[in-house]
């Protein structure tokens, strides 16, 4: 079993090692599913009353970590711009030859 200090465990026993709450069958998926589908915090929590807030928010920010990490060391975007090609002046202007 590995644990996490935010208390989500993972066991090959418990729903095949999928990440859950410590002491629960909920996995931790499930509440980045109720945030992304647009409910709270406390949503999540009244449906699933056996993860407790604490456990939640710690989870969050410890998912959080890595994310901002990543955005605070990355370089920043150079946009790319097209660049001007070279154009013959006998290509664009026509024979006047009559």
């Amino acid at each position: 079993m590995t644990l996490n200090k935010n208390g989500i465990v993972r066991d090959p026993e418990i729903l095949s090692g999928t990440p859950v709450f410590r002491g629960t069958r909920v996995p931790f998926q499930a509440l980045l599913d109720y945030l992304d589908g647009g409910q709270t915090l406390e949503e999540f929590l009244d449906d699933f009353p056996t993860v407790n807030r604490e456990s939640a928010v710690l989870a969050l920010e410890e998912a959080k970590t890595p994310v901002v990490m990543k955005l605070t060391s990355a370089k920043p975007l150079t946009p790319v711009l097209p660049q001007p090609t070279a154009v013959s002046l006998s290509s664009t202007k026509k024979s006047r030859r009559g």
